[in-house]
């Protein structure tokens, strides 16, 4: 890092992180998107995926540009609070998802943490991104 040159900005598509990342979770690079914060990946996503009257869900609450960007690409916001116990309802997300036929389906990069508390339940996990599918 000392020697790198400043100020630099990251690699606009990080290959290696991307290879590195690939073989650790043992999926394709290509179907990995890095970037310079959550702001980013949220805006990329929804640019290339929303397009008018598609559904998005998230858990609410969430980061308030699913909402935002949401409309201004047309598309129709589908928040799902949260449980009695202040948790993901993954059942109630994925329900929604599938009714809705949800272009996209925000929190899934948190995989490992479906719940506020940190918990993780991985039958659950595995159950709800099967029936994605």
């Amino acid at each position: 890092m000392a020697r790198a040159p400043w100020p630099r900005y990251p690699e606009f598509v990080p290959a290696r992180l991307l290879q590195r990342l690939a073989e650790w979770f043992r999926w394709p690079a290509e179907g990995i998107l890095a970037g310079n914060g959550s702001n980013e990946l949220i805006q990329a996503t929804l640019a290339v995926t929303v397009e008018p009257g598609d559904a998005v869900v998230a858990p609410a609450p969430t980061f308030s540009l699913y909402r935002v960007l949401t409309a201004v690409s047309g598309g129709r916001y589908l928040p799902v609070p949260l449980d009695d116990a202040f948790q993901y309802d993954m059942d109630t997300l994925i329900d929604v998802a599938v009714r809705e036929r949800a272009k996209v389906v925000s929190e899934f990069a948190r995989l490992p943490r479906f719940t506020v508390d940190g918990s993780t339940r991985a039958s659950s996990r595995r159950t709800s991104v099967a029936r994605l599918a």
